[in-house]
């Protein structure tokens, strides 16, 4: 069930990657204004806990395949955060929403990287217990 778990997560990350391409990409098309303060307080927030979460993982020894996407889940979410800040910054300077869709496009790619990173890891661990028969 672990790795049915794992699979569903790089299957949700990979869903959540095409998402967010097209939430920047209807962004693009009809226009919209980031809220650069408010969008850095939350990415801030979310980046601490994500970091106190990698911190708490990081300490696991001999994780299995759904602690290791839970891993590349917070990993995941504190790199996004960070750019999140930083499109932030841009916006509140430049005035622009242009930082918002390129951070969001390098989001929806750090997740599809991620989602396929968990599948292979999935598909992996499921070849393991094939060939030394061992229960999935």
């Amino acid at each position: 069930w672990k790795r049915g778990g794992a699979r569903f997560s790089g299957i949700m990350l990979l869903i959540f990657s095409a998402g967010v391409i097209f939430d920047a990409y209807r962004r693009f098309v009809e226009g919209s204004d980031p809220g650069g303060i408010l969008m850095m307080a939350m990415a801030f927030i979310a980046g601490m806990v994500n970091l106190y979460c990698l911190r708490l993982l990081q300490k696991m020894e001999n994780k299995d395949v759904n602690m290791r996407a839970a891993t590349t889940f917070s990993f995941n979410d504190f790199i996004s955060n960070g750019g999140i800040i930083i499109a932030g910054i841009i916006v509140m300077l430049t005035g622009t929403n242009w930082p918002d869709l390129v951070v969001g496009v390098a989001v929806a790619g750090i997740a599809a990287w991620g989602g396929i990173g968990i599948l292979r890891d999935a598909h992996d661990e499921h070849h393991k217990a094939v060939h030394n028969h061992q229960p999935e």
